[in-house]
């Protein structure tokens, strides 16, 4: 019998790296096994095993596959596992820079915390012939449905696959499913690499197979997804399995399952200017870029020859590949899918929406369609949350009014719980109705996965993005080589690093290459070597940089040149695709689901993840491959959201998705679905006219004028007679499963009602061709007009919020002879990137140097003045806002930026800058507002005297009004200088005070308090308890404000001093036994410098790296 090493060393390396994790939990990194320790674990180990082997060519197999390390630190023989000589050099980091000395240089990680586990999964033991022979039991299977299922499972390059039990369960509820009147669902509840995905497609393809005939198309499957990113990973895996099948449809004289994405990237035919439009050129061709080469790989072109016949066939750019994606497999372009709809159409939650006025194309997605689709899959489905997933749902429920046919719901998730009535909120179906399917307690145990919390160091003087930088170059290389890997299968050759943010993601995308010797583009620069190099163990001092861990022989060993730069790339909403090899990819939200790569072997999570749901999908884009031991890595700062999470870290690490709900019943929601129900319930009136509400809504157009006066008079018919009023309430029921009443109040009550804003405003745009009558003489005409329809009424996609109107943020061209570049941003966030003095590089996403900020009009004044008018490029008069300032309520003028142009950061200015607003509020309430009544008996009734409610309903919200008059700005220089800054917002003509900002109606509440009679503070004050709680809180106020300590310190700076300070003072009092007034006293004549170093060192355990070479028996370097 053939012994299976890969499985017996995968047992003895666990066994190994639980025995290490004891000392690392503790932040022991320097330990190790002897080498009499790890000859007597191996012997024992193959004894137990009952493996006749010699230890040290067991060793030696290990070594070989750089699993285990020999370190020769203090003349002896020592063994660390890469994981455990990896997190050594993770705790050990430091910002090392050419020409600075190693043992000075900034520390960047302060403490870590770890766990390392095995990875569970659903044991798969049941064979394709019981699986078959189960089904037939049940007679869920026609005769072609038993030969698909079979060449499903049996058509695999390494054999048969086997299901687990809850696969199988999920193949016979789709199939009960299918055979019943009326709606149902089914949710399937397991974790990454478990086979979620086949427990849909394995019955899905085989019912669609039965439905097939030759020459009749139509769709009788959606895959709707979250993202483009998993839609284009899903839609080539589909594509495998569909062809599995093709031998069976023809042996049953049935043409190929054909498949078709709908979405952004679809050309809309087949000519070469709409597919150069929509696809990247290369030289003979386009490349598509949603499927790959299904025999290699690689990138599948469409063929000019090709477009231009009309042939939609693909083919692989790689010469010796040869593949060809035939037209009857895929179909490629929205015209073709129109006259041929594809049996399975893989589309996005916005095109949907988009699509369900649509009389081009909606009868691909079922809409007016004489056959209706049978099945959809719902990916990723624990992803659907708050505001975006009650706009999903509503999307659901009114797609299924429109087709009003049974439908079978399929969801996949990650681990939810009451997951069936979440999806049953999701679908609009009723709770009975929907099944959960989850993995069962017949688990195995596979590989090992890594997760590891980096907390930055505060007093370093470093920024976190700097441990992330240095993360991300040492996590790739303690990854395997993607050449000739040391340890196939064990460990990945690729990673992601993901942040929550444009600015950083633009940020730790161009310092990391700047960090691999590469310039914005990815050319490697001459003379410039990777900062990796720095650590090589052949560099001077290798022995005592080895010991301080400072040396990446451990990197060296595996097979990494550290001379040689990395390849990185970049996902994200600016710059979409991934890039093919490259060993790090920056990503942001747009990557974080269902995209399948194998080889990706690590993530790390720039700061506190904002969302677990997130955080889980992109923990599992790592390990794809169930033998793989992959790395999570999260870097925290020490302030904020960070430092909760890093103190929670077992939550960090064993993520849970607790019980969900979406709100559905919330009327922010349910007004803009109404808006897009109106456009759905016009679409359906003028079904036989072709075109797009949505279009038709957004923008005036002569190829428009004849469906827009079609419209004209359906709005005029439903504004002016009650038959079509009640057409309209009847349906926004029916669609959006409203009572007659929540219907009435859509229709009439403010805010936003249709009958008195929505359908006048849309009436007088079509009437008017989009134009307005100027209130002032310098004024445009034209009235607001995005690309997308109603904007005053509804966002452009499903995730964004209604915060109206955006502001245009216009930046310099980026690169020469190009335009500059245009965006928007909703008006809190533009003003907050967009701080006077603060550098961003949310809009830099061409090079290193696009880094934009408005800049202050002096650089040398920490007191100084911005006049609005050259803040803004234009805006509107928000009137006069009032405010409490030096003891009084004043006036200030306040204007509302709609266009923002900020400049380029000039080179001696470093891109840390930072700003800060100063915010001010106004509420201002319409009147007393609605009395509430308290509960009687409760105890808040001692304090809380009174409440009222303001609401839109009763027509009495609040406005709020929010605004900033200066913004306090830390300006650094590249020359290492720094300047705080108090810009003040002035009105150009008189110099007086100004503001920018806006306000909005919302509803609210007020509370109006009781103030206890003892709610002074006084230092001779009975109750000591109280006094001891403010005395430390008083203290930090004193710090952070003193006129003093703010001339010379920037505000973190002041909060450490207090910090430390207080440290200071209770280590004194607890170390002598005495008062803090004692302790005080005595500080008084010591060298207050010096102790507070002290103390710092005590509390972040600082290593001195000469007293560890000396305790190590090593002299130190000179």
């Amino acid at each position: 019998m053939t012994t299976n090493w890969d499985k017996i060393i995968r047992e003895f390396l666990d066994n190994l790296e639980r025995q290490e994790v004891q000392l690392l939990t503790w932040g022991i990194v320097d330990g190790g096994f002897s080498e009499n320790e790890i000859v007597e674990l191996a012997k024992d180990f193959l004894n137990t095993c009952e493996i006749d082997e010699d230890v040290w060519d067991f060793l030696d197999q290990i070594l070989e596959r750089k699993l285990l390390f020999e370190l020769n630190l203090r003349g002896d023989r020592l063994f660390r596992t890469r994981m455990a000589e990896a997190v050594r050099l993770f705790a050990r980091l430091r910002q090392l820079f050419p020409n600075n000395n190693w043992q000075t240089s900034p520390t960047l990680v302060a403490d870590y915390r770890l766990q390392i586990r095995p990875r569970i999964y659903p044991n798969r033991y049941i064979t394709p012939e019981a699986v078959i022979e189960q089904l037939a039991a049940d007679k869920l299977l026609t005769s072609i449905q038993q030969k698909a299922v079979t060449a499903i499972l049996l058509s695999r390059d390494r054999g048969e696959v086997q299901l687990a039990d809850f696969q199988l369960r999920a193949t016979r509820r789709m199939l009960q499913d299918l055979n019943s009147t009326k709606s149902r669902g089914m949710i399937v509840c397991a974790g990454t690499g478990t086979g979620k995905t086949l427990s849909f497609y394995l019955p899905a393809l085989a019912h669609i197979a039965s439905l097939l005939k030759k020459d009749e198309h139509w769709s009788k499957g959606l895959a709707i997804y979250p993202r483009n990113e998993l839609l284009k990973d899903q839609f080539s895996e589909t594509y495998q399995e569909a062809r599995r099948l093709d031998a069976v449809l023809k042996a049953e004289g049935k043409r190929k399952i054909l498949i078709g994405a709908f979405f952004g990237l679809t050309p809309k035919s087949a000519t070469l200017d709409r597919v150069q439009y929509k696809w990247e050129a290369e030289s003979g061709g386009f490349t598509c870029p949603y499927l790959r080469c299904p025999r290699c790989e690689g990138a599948l072109s469409w063929r000019r020859a090709d477009v231009e016949a009309g042939r939609e066939q693909l083919s692989c750019l790689k010469p010796s590949c040869g593949a060809v994606i035939q037209e009857d497999e895929v179909i490629l372009t929205r015209d073709r899918m129109a006259k041929n709809p594809p049996d399975l159409v893989f589309t996005s939650t916005e095109m949907l929406n988009r699509s369900m006025g649509d009389s081009r194309y909606g009868h691909v997605f079922g809409i007016a369609a004489a056959k209706k689709p049978q099945l959809v899959l719902l990916d990723e489905v624990h992803t659907y949350t708050g505001i975006h997933g009650a706009q999903v749902a509503y999307l659901l429920r009114r797609w299924q009014r429109i087709i009003n046919k049974k439908v079978q719901f399929t969801g996949l998730s990650a681990t939810l719980e009451s997951a069936a009535e979440f999806f049953s909120q999701l679908t609009g179906l009723k709770p009975g109705s929907v099944e959960e399917i989850s993995p069962g307690e017949d688990l195995i145990a596979e590989g090992m996965e890594y997760q590891l919390a980096l907390r930055g160091d505060p007093v370093s003087g470093t920024s976190l993005l700097s441990t992330s930088i240095q993360t991300a170059m040492l996590l790739r290389r303690v990854l395997d080589p993607s050449e000739d890997p040391p340890s196939p299968g064990f460990y990945g050759s690729r990673i992601f690093a993901f942040t929550d943010d444009l600015d950083v993601t633009n940020r730790l995308f161009h310092n990391l290459l700047d960090a691999e010797g590469r310039d914005s583009w990815g050319r490697p620069l001459l003379r410039r070597q990777p900062l990796a190099a720095l650590r090589s163990h052949g560099a001077a001092n290798g022995r005592e940089r080895l010991i301080a861990a400072q040396s990446w022989l451990l990197c060296e060993e595996i097979g990494h040149g550290l001379e040689l730069p990395l390849s990185i790339g970049r996902t994200s909403s600016q710059d979409t695709g991934v890039t093919p090899n490259a060993d790090v990819i920056v990503a942001t939200s747009s990557l974080e689901v269902g995209f399948n790569d194998p080889e990706v072997g690590g993530v790390i999570q720039h700061k506190a993840p904002r969302d677990m749901a997130s955080f889980l999908q992109r923990k599992g884009r790592a390990g794809r491959r169930r033998t793989m031991r992959p790395w999570t890595v999260v870097v925290l700062s020490d302030y904020g959201r960070d430092r909760i999470a890093y103190q929670g870290y077992d939550m960090l690490f064993n993520p849970v998705l607790e019980k969900r709900s979406l709100p559905i019943a919330n009327r922010y929601v349910i007004r803009i679905q109404a808006v897009f129900a109106l456009m759905d319930w016009v679409g359906q009136q003028l079904a036989t006219t072709r075109g797009s509400v949505w279009r038709d809504f957004a923008t005036t157009d002569f190829y428009l004028i004849n469906r827009q006066r079609l419209e004209i008079e359906l709005i005029k018919n439903i504004l002016e007679t009650q038959a079509g009023q009640r057409n309209l309430e009847t349906y926004l029921q029916s669609a959006l499963h409203l009572t007659k009443d929540e219907v009435e109040a859509i229709l009439w009550e403010p805010p936003r009602s249709l009958m008195m804003a929505v359908l006048p405003t849309l009436l007088r745009r079509l009437e008017s061709g989009w134009k307005r009558l100027p209130i002032q003489p310098d004024e445009s005409d034209q009235d607001y007009q995005t690309r997308d329809p109603l904007p005053d009424f509804v966002p452009p996609n499903l995730f964004s919020d209604l915060l109206l109107p955006e502001v245009t943020i216009t930046t310099p061209p980026q690169t020469r002879n190009s335009e500059p570049d245009v965006n928007s941003m909703p008006i809190v966030q533009a003003l907050k990137t967009f701080t006077p003095g603060r550098a961003t590089r949310r809009f830099g996403v061409q090079h290193i140097y696009a880094t934009h900020w408005i800049a202050p009009l002096d650089l040398q004044q920490r007191e100084q003045e911005l006049p609005v008018e050259d803040y803004c490029a234009e805006f509107e008069e928000a009137g006069y806002f009032q405010l409490w300032q030096d003891g009084q309520v004043v006036d200030i003028r306040c204007i509302r930026p709609w266009a923002i142009n900020p400049t380029q950061v000039p080179g001696d200015i470093s891109i840390t800058s930072n700003a800060q607003l100063e915010w001010r509020s106004q509420i201002i309430p319409p009147d007393l507002g609605i009395k509430l009544e308290l509960p009687q008996g409760s105890p808040w009734c001692k304090i809380i005297t009174e409440v009222c409610c303001f609401t839109h309903t009763q027509q009495s919200p609040v406005e709020v009004r929010r605004f900033a008059i200066a913004s306090h700005a830390n300006i650094r220089f590249d020359n290492g200088q720094e300047l705080d800054t108090t810009i003040r917002f002035t009105q150009k003509q008189d110099g007086s005070s100004a503001a920018v900002g806006f306000a909005q109606s919302v509803d609210g509440l007020v509370f109006r308090f009781r103030i206890p009679p003892n709610f002074s503070i006084n230092p001779s004050d009975a109750n000591q308890e109280k006094i001891r709680a403010f005395r430390t809180a008083y203290f930090r106020y004193r710090v952070l404000t003193d006129e003093r300590l703010c001339e010379l310190t920037n505000v973190f700076q002041r909060e450490w001093l207090y910090q430390i300070y207080i440290s200071m003072l209770t280590d004194r009092a607890l170390t002598a036994q005495i008062s803090l007034p004692e302790a005080f006293e005595a500080l008084l004549g010591e060298n207050m410098g010096q102790e507070m170093a002290r103390v710092l060192d005590n509390i972040f355990q600082t290593l001195n790296v000469e007293e560890t070479l000396l305790e190590e028996g090593e002299s130190a370097p000179e």
